[in-house]
Formats: C-alpha cells, sequence, structure tokens
C-alpha cells in the first residue's frame, strides 16, 4: 500500500520499487475476486471500483494499465 499504512516500511506510494506497486495491485485484486473466509468474491468491474476508490493505496496510472490488460485479454 502507498498510503503509509503498508508492512514494514510504511512507505508513501513515491518511496516503492515499481516491482512492489505492480504486486501490491496484482495481490489486492486477487485477494478481492477469489473470496476469503467469509466475504464473497467480487467481479473484476467491483473490485477495480474498490481499488480505484481507495485514492493513495495503488499507483493509479498502474492500475488503469493492469486493468487494460486484463479487458485486452478477455479475463
Amino acid at each position: 500500500r502507498g498510503d503509509k499504512s503498508g508492512y514494514p516500511e510504511k512507505l508513501e506510494l513515491a518511496e516503492m520499487h515499481l516491482y512492489s506497486r505492480v504486486v501490491a495491485i496484482a495481490n489486492m485484486f486477487d485477494h478481492l475476486t477469489c473470496g476469503y473466509q467469509r466475504r464473497a468474491a467480487l467481479n473484476g468491474f467491483q473490485a477495480f471500483h474498490a481499488m480505484f476508490a481507495d485514492k493513495g493505496a495503488y499507483d493509479q496510472e498502474l492500475l488503469k494499465k493492469f486493468m487494460m490488460q486484463l479487458v485486452k485479454s478477455g479475463d
């Protein structure tokens, strides 16, 4: 997370390495769309909506690129 709430370093988005920002997006998308414990899985649209709404937590430009790649691949 880039909103200084991440473990263990509590970094801001600008301080995070590119690879870390990509993994954060992929990890949260997977978490939201697979369901977890008592929470039902979201569809891709719902997951992206939730992630875009969480301003400052994810690199918005990378999130857009990630979304476009999924749209192109048809997943």
